[in-house]
């Protein structure tokens, strides 16, 4: 919670026995309320209060008007902002301020992200690079124009149908990969996104993305033109080279990872036709 908001607490402890006599650990219940007069605007939120044998936990319900219906556990005693509670511009406003790792230190400007939202597709890649932090754009470097002519391969085009972000969102030193503390900053952020985005599908470029999204250490390789479900959803999820190791590798030949690439996106296009076909005729039935 920030330190400038007023809170009113209307309703405190409300006990619920029926919680403890069925948990076998005692563990303790109480549900109360926050009223919260914020820079944007009043704020309503549901909480319930958790004694358990790791101390006191607080786990946040619902809060109107934005309000998300997974459940979050957080640290009662947190200053940080409910990210998913706010807008997609009142989390672009706190990104572009953010000061939680140290690459924070160097950077120029803040790559938040960049396409329309709502979105059917989404790509997720690792870090920006040295044009990124100068424009405060995601992928406008070489292997940026690189990911446009794929895109536009198959009928893509940026940024009216994608949206694209990265794990962190501060360009690492010498463009070196990010470091697992500095994803774990910036994952408040990218879970904001994917919440505002509403994406069919995401793409995920290279291996840091892999790892930081998917908790896989599997080679690329082996991961690429599969898919998968993104943990604890239904969003369609694909891993795919990045334009970066493509330009490493430029051949073409079959087998190759820029002919891989190809058949790759010619299947993610053939999902994404699906995804409208199918939203089309659920249009089609409620008129």
């Amino acid at each position: 919670m920030r330190e400038n908001h007023f809170e009113a607490c209307l309703s405190l402890c409300f006990f619920n026995p029926c919680r403890i006599f069925r948990q076998p650990t005692k563990r303790m219940y109480f549900n109360f309320y926050i009223l919260r007069f914020t820079d944007y605007g009043l704020r309503f939120t549901y909480y319930g209060l958790r004694f358990t044998s790791y101390g006191l936990r607080l786990t946040q319900q619902f809060t109107f008007p934005h309000h998300s219906a997974k459940i979050r556990a957080m640290d009662l005693f947190s200053k940080e902002p409910d990210l998913l509670s706010l807008s997609y511009q009142e989390v672009e406003k706190i990104a572009l301020t953010c000061t939680k790792c140290r690459l924070a230190k160097e950077r120029t400007k803040v790559v938040f992200g960049n396409g329309p939202v709502p979105c059917d597709l989404m790509l997720i890649g690792e870090a920006p690079g040295a044009e990124e932090d100068l424009q405060g754009l995601p992928f406008v470097g070489r292997a940026g124009q690189l990911l446009t002519q794929i895109l536009g391969s198959v009928g893509i085009k940026r940024p009216d149908d994608i949206y694209i972000a990265n794990t962190v969102k501060c360009r690492p030193p010498e463009n070196r990969a990010p470091q697992a503390d500095e994803q774990a900053a910036c994952a408040p952020y990218l879970e904001a996104q994917i919440k505002f985005v509403k994406p069919k599908i995401i793409l995920l470029a290279g291996a840091p993305a892999v790892k930081a999204i998917l908790k896989s250490d599997q080679p690329m390789t082996g991961l690429r033109g599969k898919w998968t479900k993104l943990p604890g959803t239904e969003i369609a999820v694909m891993p795919i080279f990045h334009p970066a190791y493509l330009l490493r590798n430029p051949s073409k030949e079959k087998g190759k990872p820029k002919w891989l690439t190809w058949e790759d996106m010619k299947e993610v296009k053939n999902a994404l036709e699906y995804h409208r076909k199918v939203a089309e005729l659920a249009k089609e039935a409620e008129d």
